[in-house]
């Protein structure tokens, strides 16, 4: 190390050769390095998502959910698994422990969830995805302020026209909303006007059921998730 020290010093054009190879090879990395100011990290969880049109949740619980966490149990790299099973739709969370590759993971999770035999015929092929996992830049929150009331619908209707003006300056590419209620239909229904027509409580029930149907409209794939359009 002296003899280089003492080399540089009796040759300072040697020195400064080092020094701009050095400036011109961080600059080259610097012009090739991958930026963002709220970068997308490498997610641990993977999602599979299965849709049974008319299937109640002890019908998805028994006859999918239940199915694909059996399938899926034991494979390397998972860690726990977590599941939800609802009216026409079941949802499987897995965390994988990092120790293995993503993709690798979920492709071991794609052929178990594919080699399932017994799901039932009119439940859909389970759609296994990666979750993407995003920094995010800031979040806002909206309160009334105090004596004004104002309620959970009109505060929505805000909410939305402040996603449209932060759209529309180009700024931003992905928005979430959250904290308001989904939206929802109330039937009232009359007795007299029951008694007049001739007709049940349950044949309202069942027309409503029958005219609000849960269709898919198709699949959107990329090389890492598959996104179902429902209608």
């Amino acid at each position: 190390m002296r003899k280089i020290i003492e080399r540089f010093v009796e040759y300072p054009v040697y020195a400064n050769l080092l020094i701009a190879v050095v400036i011109l090879a961080g600059g080259l990395s610097l012009s090739n390095m991958k930026k963002s100011f709220f970068p997308e990290t490498e997610s641990r969880f993977l999602s599979i998502s299965v849709f049974y049109p008319g299937a109640s949740p002890v019908e998805m619980e028994e006859g999918v959910t239940s199915r694909i966490e059996e399938a899926v149990r034991g494979l390397i790299g998972i860690k726990e698994i977590t599941s939800t099973s609802m009216e026409n739709m079941a949802s499987v969370s897995i965390e994988t422990t990092g120790e293995y590759p993503i993709n690798e993971v979920l492709q071991e999770v794609k052929n178990a969830v594919d080699g399932i035999s017994s799901l039932p015929s009119a439940a859909e092929r389970p759609i296994v995805s990666k979750r993407r996992s995003r920094a995010g830049a800031t979040s806002l929150e909206l309160v009334p302020v105090d004596g004004h009331q104002m309620d959970l619908m009109t505060l929505k209707e805000h909410a939305q026209r402040i996603e449209e003006d932060f759209f529309s300056s180009g700024v931003m590419s992905q928005i979430s909303l959250s904290g308001y209620p989904q939206p929802e239909i109330s039937v009232e229904i009359k007795e007299e006007e029951l008694l007049r027509y001739n007709i049940t409580f349950s044949e309202i029930v069942r027309a409503i059921q029958n005219n609000n149907r849960d269709v898919s409209g198709g699949e959107i794939k990329s090389d890492e998730e598959e996104f179902l359009i429902r209608l």
